[in-house]
């Protein structure tokens, strides 16, 4: 049956009416979303003062084990560079969990008077803590300068393995690390704060380090997987051990054998960080050690790592 010119109109202007009502609600809904994002990029904007201090205060530490890594390194060991994309690997299999510190010290480690491998990266704690395990070859590795095989040094191939074990181990220990920097003095606050989950046995230390990343200057390489050969440049060396705040074996913890679980106990240092330190590729790292004369000496029950100048 043939449909009326009249029904048609009305039809059309329905359709009309329906589709307007449509593009106004679309409006609507795109104003009321502009100005919430204006109102966003509005409060981003403001900045109050005071401008020249930063405080790093971790989240709540998270009940967690994590393990030191300590690679014995240095700009003129061939073999290294395999040895630094190994520890970035084992920290990519454990986010979060294990913590680096690179020592330069030893013969590859010198730097030479001219030419590509002049900078020094070598530091007195490097070398003291170099000397008093026996490092006589690069790479080499400590994991929680625990022993494992009866031995402290690793070789690069069992360096997973051990830092496994170890994360495996029973969590006795928290760290929180808060970090206040001032721009204008280059002053770090340093507060850190030791919780013991359960009683332990034992003196403990607690030792704080500073160490720098991306520190650009060639690497001596003859493994291809890792880089050009003979010689990487630019070379970017990471989680460089710069200083040691506290002394390099740390402060006391306690005077008597043993520490009761539950107890926590804190530390305060201040450190100014050289102007040739780039703050922002700083970090803070903290661990405490066993200290008395028994097998587990120098063992590390607890790590933690804040970066001196929060991500931009």
């Amino acid at each position: 049956m043939p449909v009326c010119t009249c029904c048609k109109w009305n039809n059309n202007y329905n359709n009309i009416e329906f589709l307007v009502m449509k593009i106004m609600r679309q409006l609507l809904q795109k104003t009321v979303l502009l100005v919430a994002i204006s109102a966003l990029i509005w409060a981003c904007d403001k900045v109050d003062e005071p401008y020249l201090s930063a405080t790093n205060n971790p989240q709540p530490v998270t009940n967690t084990q994590k393990v030191l890594l300590e690679e014995f390194t240095g700009h003129k060991c061939t073999n290294c560079p395999k040895a630094h994309l190994e520890a970035k690997n084992i920290q990519l299999l454990n986010p979060g969990r294990v913590i680096v510190v690179s020592i330069h010290a030893g013969f590859f480690a010198s730097p030479d008077g001219s030419g590509l491998f002049t900078a020094d990266y070598r530091t007195d704690e490097g070398t003291e803590i170099n000397t008093a395990f026996g490092v006589e070859s690069n790479p080499t590795g400590m994991i929680n300068r625990t022993k494992f095989n009866d031995k402290f040094l690793q070789g690069t191939d069992s360096w997973q393995g051990y830092v496994e074990s170890a994360l495996a181990k029973t969590l006795k220990a928290t760290i929180t690390l808060p970090v206040e920097w001032n721009s204008s003095t280059r002053s770090l606050t340093i507060n850190p704060s030791v919780k013991f989950l359960e009683e332990v046995s034992g003196k403990y230390n607690i030792c704080v380090v500073i160490t720098e990343d991306s520190l650009n200057s060639p690497q001596k390489n003859t493994d291809i997987s890792a880089g050009t050969v003979p010689t990487i440049d630019p070379y970017y060396h990471r989680h460089v051990l710069r200083k040691a705040v506290n002394g390099v074996w740390g402060e006391s913890l306690n005077s008597n054998d043993g520490i009761a679980g539950g107890t926590t106990l804190s530390k305060s240092y201040t450190f100014v960080l050289p102007d040739s330190w780039d703050e922002d590729h700083c970090s803070v790292v903290a661990y405490v050690s066993r200290m008395d004369e028994v097998s587990e000496k120098y063992s590390v029950l607890q790590v933690e790592e804040t970066h001196v100048v929060e991500s931009k």
